[in-house]
């Protein structure tokens, strides 16, 4: 799950995201049982841990990451569940983009 560093004054403000894999590598056959309840448990314990480093639970939110480390199936699933990550105790962010995967290229489009 990755590490976590704090070096921010409690002042600060954090947004946790959930990506599977690297930039690099998010993309090649991301699996899951269940991405909405996966993704919801990586971010609690990312949530415990800016916690237990410091920063205030009133200063962090969370970004599921749609699109990141997710297919197209997956997103419908998390897209589905949204209610769930309400239930972290923190803001929600939806970061959606408007690009699309060409089916015959390949390539992204934007829509």
């Amino acid at each position: 799950m990755g590490q976590t560093y704090l070096s921010a004054p409690t002042n600060s403000f954090a947004i946790a995201m959930h990506m599977q894999g690297t930039p690099r590598t998010m993309q090649e056959n991301p699996k899951y049982g269940f991405a909405p309840i996966e993704v919801f448990d990586v971010l609690a314990c990312h949530i415990d841990r800016l916690v237990a480093a410091g920063l205030p639970q009133s200063h962090i939110a969370v970004d599921p990451g749609f699109g990141f480390g997710k297919t197209p199936a997956h997103n419908a699933e998390m897209i589905s569940w949204t209610s769930l990550f309400h239930g972290l105790g923190v803001p929600v962010l939806f970061g959606f983009f408007a690009q699309i995967l060409h089916p015959q290229t390949g390539r992204f489009r934007w829509v």
